[in-house]
């Protein structure tokens, strides 16, 4: 009770991120559509009890957004079935988790595996009825520069924002740092310099001390304000950067 009632809470205050599992199925020439249906059914509900056994009851932030509202376990994913048109093309099933944790306890779970073994009886030459299995992770945007800032929840559900790639992130962090590097250069390090206390340091803790209150300024004064000029001008973020 306790640690299902911490690990809720530790669940809804990390903000979940949304990943797809997709799969190709290329079942024997005299399997049915039925026969693969029906092992498709057994598996949305072996996916819908593990997730309902595994999760906590009140960790589904995002059930009106995808699923069906009314079921716990089914407002945290969406099955999706493409048939083919062609028997010898295979099929394509794919599975929209809400949480990247969830798409974890499925692919580790028993019952999928008892599953994935039921269903082997149904594919082609005795060979794997899954073709093909990819996972994607589906990166948001949490205003965070790639862990230099604290998340701010930029990119919401309604309206997602890819993640900046790593060289606007440098970009970004390299503006403020400048201006700190300049300001050290120019006024506080020669300041120091004619101070006996600063003289008598050794070289590595100058460094240091340097780096330290140099890390300090550009990270919780100056960044946030880099990171607003660089969305206001449409660097990163919103529909105008990226």
């Amino acid at each position: 009770g306790t640690r299902h009632a911490s690990s809720a809470s530790s669940s809804s205050g990390r903000r979940a991120r949304p990943a797809i599992c997709a799969v190709q199925l290329r079942p024997r020439t005299e399997c049915s559509a039925e026969q693969l249906e029906r092992w498709l059914c057994e598996g949305r509900a072996l996916l819908e009890k593990s997730l309902r056994s595994r999760r906590p009851a009140d960790s589904v932030p995002t059930s009106a957004i995808i699923g069906e509202a009314s079921c716990h376990s089914r407002s945290c994913y969406q099955w999706i079935h493409i048939p083919s048109g062609d028997v010898s093309a295979p099929s394509t099933v794919a599975i929209v988790f809400t949480r990247n944790d969830d798409l974890h306890l499925w692919r580790s779970s028993t019952e999928r595996q008892a599953w994935l073994d039921r269903g082997a009886g149904l594919a082609r030459d005795g060979a794997s009825l899954l073709v093909d299995a990819e996972k994607i992770t589906l990166q948001r945007d949490d205003g965070s520069l790639g862990g230099w800032l604290p998340a701010d929840g930029s990119g919401t559900a309604e309206q997602p924002l890819p993640p900046p790639p790593s060289w606007k992130v440098a970009a970004t962090v390299l503006l403020p740092m400048f201006c700190v590097q300049e300001l050290n250069r120019a006024a506080i390090l020669p300041a120091l310099a004619t101070t006996e206390v600063w003289a008598a340091l050794p070289p590595t803790v100058q460094m240091f001390s340097a780096c330290s209150w140099t890390a300090g300024i550009v990270t919780v004064l100056l960044l946030p304000r880099a990171r607003r000029l660089m969305e206001r001008i449409g660097f990163i973020g919103g529909a105008r950067g990226c």
